[in-house]
């Protein structure tokens, strides 16, 4: 199959002023590092066979897996491994819960890749909200040990309702590389190195998308803004495409209270929305695809 075309990038939404880092060189920062709450929005396009669109505000966190639990411990309402209003869970991510989650992402990066991560693991991911967790998919960067260089992503998948979830991993080697973009090229604000790369749909997500499919990732490095796109074609024909575009806050008391201002039903809105979308989706008899494994 021939490749497919190059993702455009959307402008970031308006969001508050991004943080600031440290310069490395003429023109260009080192890239922000560590924990983060992230503010935006995303939007999924239905191209074929009935075209279907929605977009919607979404925050996300970026955690440092060695900074926690104290970067949320102490902030109301939040917590590690307790009852919280917002929670996070070692329970609701990656792997064997008895395994430290930064350890069981580097051993499936390593088991994949044949090379494994010797620095930081940062998770972008959602809190579980009044003890209901739901992520569609979440990214591990896996860094080297300067903690700037990336060495891989970890993409896991999750699918409605069946509530499976599966890996998808890529070297950095192997992926195609864009130099990041600061100034009027970055439309305000920083944008980290970009990777794009491609690989066979093997995991079934949606119960209205076939399993021939073959999709391209496009995703920047986590720096002031962060976009993530995905494009699914078929037979060489662009299907579906979604993308999340996000912009850096600090993780402390005023960013914690921006994420829940942003989307104030989490994940529970997630999973409605899902629904509602399936529903409109069997009204314009978009095609059902069953399970394979069902």
């Amino acid at each position: 199959m021939s490749a497919a075309p190059q993702a455009v990038l959307p402008p970031a939404p308006a969001s508050p002023a991004p943080s600031s880092s440290t310069a490395t060189g003429p023109g260009r920062a080192a890239p922000v590092a560590g924990s983060a709450v992230y503010l935006g929005d995303v939007q999924h396009r239905r191209h074929a066979p009935k075209e279907h669109r929605f977009a919607y505000p979404t925050a996300m966190l970026l955690l440092d897996l060695d900074e926690l639990p104290g970067v949320l411990d102490g902030h109301r309402g939040w917590g590690v491994e307790r009852r919280a209003a917002l929670a996070f869970r070692r329970a609701d991510h990656h792997g064997d819960p008895a395994t430290p989650l930064a350890e069981a992402i580097r051993d499936t990066v390593q088991e994949r890749t044949e090379r494994r991560p010797t620095g930081p693991v940062r998770l972008l991911t959602k809190p579980a909200i009044l003890g209901r967790d739901f992520n569609p998919v979440t990214f591990a960067y896996c860094y080297a040990a300067d903690g700037t260089t990336l060495q891989a992503v970890l993409a896991e998948v999750t699918n409605t309702p069946w509530g499976e979830t599966h890996a998808y991993v890529v070297d950095a080697r192997d992926a195609e590389r864009h130099a990041p973009a600061s100034g009027a090229a970055s439309r305000g604000g920083l944008l980290g190195e970009q990777l794009t790369w491609e690989l066979d749909k093997v995991f079934h997500v949606s119960p209205f998308m076939a399993m021939d499919h073959r999709y391209r990732w496009r995703l920047s490095v986590p720096d002031e803004r962060l976009v993530v796109h995905l494009e699914s074609h078929r037979g060489g024909e662009r299907v579906f495409d979604a993308t999340l575009t996000l912009r850096r806050r600090a993780l402390d008391a005023a960013g914690l209270r921006a994420f829940v201002r942003r989307q104030p039903l989490g994940t529970i809105a997630d999973v409605a929305r899902i629904y509602g979308h399936a529903l409109a989706l069997a009204v314009k008899r978009v095609p059902h695809f069953p399970h394979p494994d069902r």
